[in-house]
């Protein structure tokens, strides 16, 4: 069974890249965006099953990502990782899932992850 892409949005490069590193080890596809337009990019070029969304985003604001690739890639799981509490109630009706970026575990985003993986399988 193909492995499953993810892709994990953040301007951050040492969050960025120890989740892809992370996500890598664990048997997933992951590669990585540096903001909004990379992400649009590469979520239509590479397919991904997930993407991770950590805000905020200067170039493309999340609410305005969320809304495009669930009208265009409705498929796409989306997991968003913020610091603003506020985020829960705003992303929460069109993220798959929203997690406290400084509070999450490696754990418990591999467990999420795995569940909404039964919502997405993916294809050979």
């Amino acid at each position: 069974m193909p492995k499953c892409r993810v892709l994990v949005v953040d301007d951050d490069a040492t969050f960025r890249d120890s989740l892809v590193e992370f996500l890598n080890r664990r048997d997933y596809e992951a590669y990585r965006a540096f903001d909004g337009i990379d992400a649009l990019v590469k979520t239509f070029g590479g397919r991904p099953h997930f993407v991770i969304w950590a805000l905020p985003k200067p170039e493309c604001w999340g609410f305005d990502f969320l809304t495009h690739i669930k009208r265009t890639q409705p498929n796409v799981q989306v997991i968003v990782c913020t610091d603003d509490k506020s985020d829960d109630l705003t992303y929460g009706a069109t993220a798959d899932f929203v997690f406290p970026k400084q509070q999450w575990t490696e754990r418990e985003l591999l467990a999420c992850l795995e569940a909404l993986k039964g919502n997405n399988l993916p294809s050979a």
